[in-house]
């Protein structure tokens, strides 16, 4: 995985190696053989082992804030220093692409008005584009939270506090500012399986899927900040072949109402359905029901959220709703976005480890594209580049090949 090793003549050799495993150390081996006279001597090898970045954060407490841009299709981990500033990996509907700057910046203190954590990021990418985002933090600053909160849910005051992870909260503002505010905020409460202490490193780390702006600043507190919308709860049952999605609210202020997304592995979703608010111009006091019908779930798991839409704009999304459904056979259930310019991830569901081919042909049925894998159990979720295809309307097909059976699983217009 080593870069920037190239072969060179003379006494020095002076160049620069990257590493861009986190993780793994990386070596590259040179060859020198030593010359005279025309005659060349035994070769011996010289081997240079590159370290992965340390598990350090970047950033000191008061300091500046501390940036990197880089290709995300190179490297989906920002350092500085191999010290780590965020992790961003292209996901989603509209993956992001191309070079994406991002910062961190410790303030000096806890700030109270409002309460958020002292470590907060921006991210500038192209807007509109999906991306998974994990942010990372010191127990320490979450202590620090917590001695200035007050009468409101703290933070996970160790690995094991479930309650504390229950009440993280992310708003993510579309600016460059360290500081939060302005119209468009989104609330972010992540799935609290993606609240995770790495021991290992001693650092918090929090995952989120989220659409990202031209510019992006994300601040962590808990549930005290004011929500347009009181969930009481969102919960989902089966219903014959359909999944029924159920949600109760407290109170509404200024509340559009909720967009259903669903998702076959909890990170990339897409709108299933739009619900009004049913307050009166969407503010109310009472509690209010509603529900949702999923008639085509996926054959797999399907993850659900709420995504609460003010009436300026302001967005809150829900935590996940896992139904589950045996997988009886083989199936290709959806393809997103469709239609597609670039990339396109296609939906397979199937009962057991399985060989196949995926095939996409004209209507005549002319092949112009074969990829041959293995899918797991379960969900997969596997990503195809169509970009090079002429526009127009296509067939995908999943090719089973175990054991030599060769069967057309279905077929989805691209």
């Amino acid at each position: 995985g080593i870069t920037g090793a190239t072969p060179s003549l003379g006494a020095t050799i002076a160049q620069t190696l990257t590493n861009p495993s986190s993780t793994t150390p990386g070596s590259v081996e040179y060859i020198v053989t030593p010359t005279a006279s025309g005659c060349a001597g035994n070769p011996y090898s010289i081997i240079v082992t590159v370290n992965a970045a340390t598990n350090a954060l970047a950033g000191t407490t008061g300091g500046a804030s501390v940036c990197n841009s880089q290709d995300v299709g190179t490297s989906s981990n920002f350092l500085n220093n191999c010290e780590f500033i965020a992790t961003v990996t292209p996901s989603g509907g509209t993956p992001v692409t191309g070079i994406v700057n991002a910062c961190v910046k410790v303030d000096a203190a806890v700030s109270t008005s409002p309460l958020y954590v002292q470590r907060t990021f921006t991210v500038t990418a192209t807007a509109a584009t999906t991306a998974t985002v994990t942010l990372y933090f010191l127990q320490s600053e979450f202590n620090a939270f917590n001695s200035a909160n007050g009468t409101f849910g703290d933070l996970p005051t160790g690995s094991s506090d479930a309650a504390g992870k229950a009440n993280l909260r992310i708003s993510v503002f579309p600016s460059a500012a360290h500081t939060p505010g302005g119209a468009g905020e989104i609330l972010y409460d992540p799935n609290d399986a993606d609240i995770v202490f790495n021991s290992a490193a001693s650092r918090w780390e929090v995952t989120l899927p989220v659409t990202l702006a031209a510019n992006n600043s994300f601040f962590v507190h808990t549930n005290h900040w004011p929500l347009p919308v009181s969930l009481i709860d969102f919960k989902g049952e089966q219903s014959g072949s359909s999944n029924r999605l159920i949600w109760s609210t407290a109170t509404e202020n200024n509340n559009r109402g909720f967009n259903i997304e669903r998702s076959a592995d909890g990170k990339n979703f897409s709108s299933i359905g739009f619900v009004a608010s049913k307050a009166d111009n969407g503010n109310s006091t009472a509690v209010l029901n509603y529900e949702l019908t999923d008639q085509k779930p996926f054959a797999g798991n399907s993850y659900y959220r709420l995504k609460q839409i003010d009436r300026d704009g302001k967005v809150a999304y829900s935590k996940l709703v896992l139904l589950g459904r045996k997988v009886a056979e083989l199936s290709l259930s959806s393809v997103y976005p469709n239609p597609s310019v670039n990339e396109m991830t296609v939906v397979i569901n199937s009962p057991k480890q399985e060989k196949i081919t995926l095939v996409v042909t004209e209507l005549s049925g002319k092949i112009v594209m074969e990829r041959s894998m293995v899918i797991a159990t379960g969900a997969n979720q596997p990503v195809i580049n169509v970009g090079r295809l002429s526009a127009g309307t296509y067939i995908i097909r999943a090719i089973c090949t175990t054991y030599k059976l060769v069967t057309t699983c279905r077929n989805i217009s691209l």
